[in-house]
């Protein structure tokens, strides 16, 4: 009762927590403004190329260069950082480019260590009108399989090493403990190991991900130094090495067969990877944004407490392997197993609908992105596992039934999961594409708004405006007004208008959005009878 007692106040204390919606944040960073802008056509030739970020961008593995129509690069190759503004980059140009179309490529990386790139064109002189307009794009970095191996096996090593520990000190109530440790010594000692491999190989991968270079050449020591000095990534990395050579000691006394107060030792070492698990919230999506320490702290528990089901569950298997004690203590750490599993499903869901909310804005965004398929998978599989928890829930309550095959199961469907989960991890978040938006809105008046922007991304999207009354539309407009404010930052306001003639021919309105993030859109309608229609609207705009 106490633990369920426990677990309810936990899961109070999480809806509260994700009642305070999340600011959504786009993990990689994206560009806030650029000067010269998207085919932005300048009448003298600029000094220099500055693009602003929402982040600061880490101090290494940037680039920048401008090209013109023949490929010939035309800057100084002095791409640096501003001194005042760590958001910024920028570079100085050769004076009196002639006139004609040029083209801006950059590579930054984000502060949660993702690498992004992306062009920008623009022109010199009017007769640049002309020339055939490329647009403006921006990719970031998507998982290969040496980063899926590596994440993958890291994030398993933490659910077997942090799970076994956990059932042996705080689930399974045994005179013969002792016996239950030295069945699951090898997978302890396994994921030890796999914790090191996936520590230690972790600089090279980011190395091999940031600078784009060879593994070959990701052992170089100049490039291990800039990743150490310069990234908020090396920080954490050198987090990671103290507190996996302190595990090493803490496991070692534990494992020692000599040694007293296993239990201390035991415990140290659960701290002490609950640690290593707290570090990785800080070099993922979780990192970024404006509510850091609500996104870590949830991501800390959402992946903690999936290491701590995993692991639980094949602990449990050699548990119940050569079982030879007393069948009513056997169903008794079933049952204890079972309320410890309730909590951390608990906390699994609704850690996972805070995740959802903040980075998949758009239901067309989750089925029609990387991140929302990937996040869709995971959910699906997610659902399975409940159902095997279930029907163990119910088995053990009864103290009857076949567990063996059935936990196997869900513990490799979770090894799956946890996979995934690496993936997401390293995923560009479903903000980035969002989608077509298209809604309707009623005014106090008894109209019906409909507003439709097309493809809502940065840079020229078409808008398309409606004014129904009594299901009708109406064809005796005036004038349209669409005023455009931006609530991530004051960038001042944007106004479209469409014409009596554009709404009676049912055209589309011309407008630029300047960045992505949250947007609000005013619609102001009057009629030919003076009547004023009203109706906001609010949308979040990509990158992609």
């Amino acid at each position: 009762m106490k633990l369920l007692r426990g677990s309810l106040s936990f899961i109070i204390f999480l809806i509260i927590a994700t009642s305070f919606l999340p600011s959504q944040s786009f993990a990689h960073a994206y560009i806030v403004k650029s000067n010269p802008s998207e085919n932005e056509v300048l009448t003298t030739s600029p000094t220099k190329i500055t693009i602003q970020f929402d982040e600061a961008i880490e101090q290494r593995f940037y680039s920048m260069k401008v090209t013109d129509q023949s490929g010939k690069r035309v800057d100084q190759k002095d791409a640096k950082i501003s001194q005042e503004n760590q958001a910024i980059l920028e570079e100085t140009l050769e004076p009196d480019l002639p006139n004609g179309t040029y083209l801006i490529q950059w590579k930054v990386v984000s502060s949660d260590g993702h690498p992004i790139n992306g062009t920008i064109p623009f022109q010199i002189g009017k007769d640049a009108k002309h020339t055939k307009q490329v647009k403006e794009s921006t990719s970031g970095y998507l998982p290969q399989t040496d980063m899926i191996s590596l994440r993958g096996l890291l994030y398993i090593s933490f659910s077997l090493f942090l799970g076994l520990l956990f059932f042996t000190s705080f689930i399974v109530k045994s005179p013969n403990l002792e016996s239950l440790r030295k069945r699951t010594k090898w997978l302890l000692t396994g994921s030890y190991i796999g914790l090191g491999i996936s520590i230690l190989l972790g600089l090279p991968l980011q190395i091999h991900i940031e600078a784009e270079v060879a593994w070959s050449k990701a052992f170089d020591p100049s490039f291990i130094m800039q990743i150490l000095e310069y990234t908020t990534f090396g920080l954490i990395w050198m987090i990671q090495v103290i507190l996996f050579l302190l595990l090493s000691i803490t496991y070692f006394l534990y494992s020692y067969r000599k040694v007293k107060r296993k239990k201390v030792w035991e415990l140290l070492s659960i701290v002490l990877v609950s640690g290593l698990i707290l570090t990785k919230a800080f070099i993922g999506h979780s990192a970024t944004g404006q509510n850091i320490l609500l996104s870590i702290t949830m991501d800390f528990f959402h992946l903690g407490a999936a290491a701590l089901w995993l692991g639980s569950l094949i602990a449990l298997v050699c548990f119940l392997t050569n079982y030879k004690e007393e069948k009513t203590f056997k169903w008794e750490t079933i049952r204890r197993f079972s309320g410890w599993s309730i909590l951390f499903v608990s906390i699994l869901l609704l850690t996972g609908i805070y995740g959802s909310l903040l980075y998949v804005p758009t239901w067309n965004a989750l089925f029609h992105t990387s991140y929302g398929q990937v996040l869709l998978v995971k959910a699906a599989l997610f659902i399975v596992m409940l159902g095997f928890g279930a029907v163990h829930f119910l088995r053990g309550k009864r103290k009857k039934g076949s567990w063996g095959a059935s936990i196997w199961l869900e513990f490799f469907i979770g090894l799956v999961i946890l996979v995934l989960a690496a993936i997401l991890t390293n995923l560009p978040t479903a903000l980035d594409a969002p989608g077509v938006f298209n809604q309707t809105a009623k005014t106090k008046e008894g109209y019906t708004v409909s507003l439709k922007i097309d493809p809502n991304v940065v840079g020229t999207n078409l808008f398309t405006v409606k004014l129904f009354e009594n299901g009708k539309e109406l064809t005796n407009i005036d004038q349209v007004t669409i005023t455009l404010t931006c609530l991530d930052m004051d960038m001042g306001k944007t106004t479209i208008q469409l014409s009596k003639e554009d709404m009676r021919n049912k055209k589309q309105a011309e407008g630029v959005i300047s960045m992505a993030g949250r947007w609000k859109a005013h619609v102001h309608g009057l009629t030919a009878s003076l009547d004023e229609i009203d109706a906001d609207f609010t949308f979040m705009t990509g990158n992609q």
